[in-house]
């Protein structure tokens, strides 16, 4: 098995990038970004400094970060469950048709949280098999508070209790061994199969 470092971490996003036809920008130097965190704030999605400092964000099939991928500045595992998880909002982009999901991710705050808990289960999956890997077979999780997650994306109340719902049988079945996505198991496979 490979090991998961920070330096494994560029060849980790170019593995991904090639195969789901991303390309990774940053965020920062990008105009397009302040543009549309700006826009989100101003309909209720996400706070703007918060998107622009905290948030990867995937449009079409550009990754913008807040980071160099294989900084050390965000741990390892971070930046493994950041390949897989914004990958997947791509997959699901393909899935639903490109204007059916920026619709219901911009204006339905139940369907963003559904679609933020699939990426989510993702990020676990990662989580999982990386702390059975590195901790003599123990798989574990790390303490994620969905709700307050949501809350970010305000998706709050009686919207979020779908997305929560779906998190909750998402954690049960990772923990048995589940794999929630095709992108996580890529970041798995990538570790686990190649050389």
């Amino acid at each position: 098995m490979r090991p998961l470092t920070h330096a494994s971490l560029p060849n980790l996003f170019d593995f991904m990038c090639s195969r789901y036809g991303m390309q990774v920008v940053q965020k920062a130097s990008a105009p397009e970004m302040k543009l549309i965190s700006t826009f989100l704030d101003a309909i209720g999605v996400l706070d703007k400094t918060a998107f622009m400092k905290q948030y990867a964000t995937i449009l079409g099939r550009r990754l913008y970060l807040n980071y160099k991928v294989g900084t050390t500045k965000v741990p390892a595992i971070t930046q493994a469950m950041m390949a897989a998880h914004e990958p997947n909002h791509v997959l699901l982009m393909e899935a639903m048709g490109s204007l059916n999901y920026n619709i219901k991710y911009m204006a339905d705050p139940s369907e963003r949280g559904l679609i933020e808990v699939d990426c989510y289960e993702c990020d676990l999956t990662v989580y999982w098999w990386w702390h059975k890997a590195t901790h003599n077979g123990m798989g574990a999780l790390p303490d994620i508070d969905m709700a307050k997650i949501l809350k970010a994306y305000r998706c709050t109340g009686k919207k979020a209790g779908p997305a929560l719902k779906k998190f909750e049988k998402a954690v049960k079945v990772i923990k048995k061994g589940g794999i929630a996505s095709p992108t996580a198991l890529d970041v798995i496979d990538f570790y686990e199969m190649m050389e």
